[in-house]
């Protein structure tokens, strides 16, 4: 799975209450050197981090839902600096596949660098 944008929601697993509307980029990843893979990503924006911030400190389950039909557990990764609060995910088991094409943009990157299409 290549790098995909997307729009979407985060639950509690429990009893599946929005806590904040988020985008950002979902990816797959692999270490070679710890043997783990997966998937994670980060939120580019977030409506509501102090809700965001209280599941993670209490321990919550969360769930995150795209747009296009994906869904996953996660946990959260808050990464606190001067200019602010970024947010990283890691999956937890597996992203389900996406269900319908987002409307909002085309996140499918179709060309490489050179201007040939990406291979699928």
């Amino acid at each position: 799975m290549r790098p995909v944008d997307f729009i979407g929601r985060v639950l509690k697993v429990e009893n599946k209450e929005s806590i904040s509307k988020v985008e950002g980029t979902i990816f797959q990843y692999e270490d070679k050197i710890k043997k783990t893979s997966g998937w994670q990503g980060n939120f580019l924006k977030w409506t509501n981090e102090e809700g965001l911030l209280a599941a993670q400190r209490a321990g919550e389950r969360l769930l995150l839902v795209c747009n296009d039909g994906r869904q996953g557990e996660i946990v959260l990764q808050p990464d606190v600096a001067d200019w602010g609060t970024g947010m990283r995910f890691r999956g937890v088991g597996s992203l389900s596949p996406a269900t319908v094409p987002p409307a909002w943009r085309l996140l499918d990157r179709t060309r490489a660098e050179d201007g040939n299409p990406d291979p699928t």
